[in-house]
Parts: C-alpha cells; sequence; structure tokens
C-alpha cells in the first residue's frame, strides 16, 4: 500500500492540452486569425494589388484630388517594346511593368487613321489639350526602327516590334480601341 503506484488517466499529450486551452480563448483565435490574414496579404503582395508595376508607381496626376470611388475613362496606348515575359515568383517580389500607357481623357473622336483625345484635367473650367495617336500605335507595339505606319486604302500597314508585317483595316482597329477604353476607379 504504501510503495503502490498511483495510476494516472491521460487526457492527452502536453501540445493537445495547450490547443484545446488555446481554442477556447476568443480573442486568441482571433488575434491568429488576423495575424494569419497578415501573412496572406504580405505573401501575394503585388498579385492582389490594383497598381502591380515595381514600387507601386503608376501614378496618374490628374486624379490625385479626386474622392475614392471616382470613375475616369482611360485610352491604353500600347507602348512600343516587346511584352515582358515574368514568373509568378518574379511578380511576387518585384510587380510587373504594364505594357500600356493609360491616359486619362475626357473625350474622344476618330479622324481617319487616327484618335483624338482630350486629356482630362479634373477642372471643368480647364479644357485639356488633344492629343493625337495613330491606331496602330495605339494597339500595336509598333517597330521605331522600321518605316512608319503607311495608310492604304481603308488599311494601316506598319511593322510591330517583332519586324513582322501588319495589316489592319482602319475600322477593325477603331472597334478594338472603343472595347479597349477602360474606366479606372477607386484610390489613387
Amino acid at each position: 500500500m504504501f510503495l503502490q503506484k498511483k495510476q494516472y488517466e491521460s487526457s492527452g499529450s502536453l501540445s493537445k492540452l495547450a490547443w484545446r486551452r488555446l481554442l477556447k480563448d476568443k480573442l486568441a483565435v482571433g488575434s491568429m486569425g488576423m495575424i494569419a490574414v497578415a501573412v496572406v496579404i504580405s505573401v501575394l503582395g503585388y498579385l492582389i494589388t490594383p497598381d502591380q508595376s515595381p514600387y507601386a508607381n503608376q501614378q496618374y496626376l490628374e486624379l490625385t484630388t479626386k474622392k475614392p470611388g471616382f470613375s475616369v475613362a482611360m485610352l491604353m496606348v500600347r507602348k512600343n517594346e516587346a511584352a515582358q515575359k515574368s514568373s509568378i515568383f518574379h511578380t511576387l517580389l518585384y510587380g510587373k511593368t504594364n505594357d500600356y500607357t493609360l491616359i486619362p481623357f475626357s473625350r474622344y473622336h476618330f479622324c481617319g487613321a487616327n484618335i483624338v483625345v482630350e486629356e482630362f484635367t479634373g477642372s471643368a473650367n480647364y479644357k485639356g489639350l488633344e492629343k493625337t495617336f495613330s491606331l496602330a500605335d495605339v494597339v500595336f507595339p509598333v517597330s521605331i526602327s522600321r518605316s512608319g505606319i503607311r495608310v492604304v486604302g481603308n488599311r494601316l500597314t506598319f511593322y510591330d516590334v517583332d519586324n513582322r508585317l501588319q495589316s489592319q483595316s482602319i475600322s477593325e482597329l477603331q472597334q478594338t480601341i472603343v472595347q479597349k477604353i477602360s474606366f479606372k476607379s477607386g484610390f489613387y
């Protein structure tokens, strides 16, 4: 009786007991959830931000004084360089460059083989500058080293940055541009 071993009932390992006790504490569980969300956001980084440019540096100074939720039409003008391919890991760490230059505008019209846009100024009292772009230069990355864009009848003929001869009708290019006009809104 004096030297008998006592019998203990095991209710699990120490780690199981610790988890059970931790899960009963609502504040601790909520804190773990917040930490998990912060970790997911920090890991995904550039993949979930609206501005995926390197250093999140895509700025539109005309829109800085506007309130959040404001939207404006943007013309997407293709940069005259080959599209850059990057892996998902490179994009996660450094972001990716945009293949387009976005120009906020208030009005546009087509003039032959060109599109003329009135830049958005942010003020109803001040009329923006008009900029003219070739339809082919808006849709395609046009080669600067080869001969320029030629109008042949109702078609534009030009070389792209891969030195391939392209020929597109003006009406097709106009439809493509109208479909590509985007409306940006949110925080700027």
